[in-house]
């Protein structure tokens, strides 16, 4: 998989403009820069019925994005938000200077540990509260957690 995490250290390393317009953004790219942690953040506002993160079965094509089988994608009820682990994400729920709930997600890969993954979602919690007044929940979801209410 390539991570949303890998294109922005390329953005970096090529001197591009990593800056945003809007301040949640910045924080989820240093927090993503500083653990080396992909990351994703979706408008809730934008979002359609219940977000499920699901392993494609076969080829699904959409159009925007085209899912090999076994690629990860996370989708709502009715279009595909992102995929390979944020590599690909959907714009039409892109968090923007408006927004004012968010879907953030941390997608833990080896080597990170849960013990460091809980130091990452505490530092945003912290950042969030802040920088943006806002108020976070932590959900963790793996194997054992297959699905959350939001």
């Amino acid at each position: 998989y390539h991570t949303s995490v890998e294109k922005l250290l390329k953005d970096v390393l090529a001197n591009k403009k990593i800056h945003s317009s809007n301040t949640l953004t910045n924080l989820l790219r240093y927090l993503a820069l500083k653990h080396i942690v992909p990351f994703g953040a979706d408008d809730l506002n934008k979002v359609t019925g219940d977000v499920a993160f699901t392993v494609a079965s076969s080829l699904k094509k959409s159009s925007a994005v085209q899912l090999r089988k076994g690629e990860l994608y996370y989708h709502d009820s009715k279009q595909i938000l992102g995929a390979k682990l944020d590599y690909w994400k959907n714009p039409t729920t892109a968090v923007t200077p408006t927004t004012t709930s968010a879907l953030i997600h941390f997608e833990s890969l080896l080597p990170l540990t849960g013990k460091k993954l809980k130091v990452i979602t505490t530092e945003a919690v912290e950042l969030i509260e802040t920088f943006c007044g806002g108020k976070a929940r932590v959900v963790t979801i793996d194997k054992k957690r297959k699905s959350v209410r939001i």
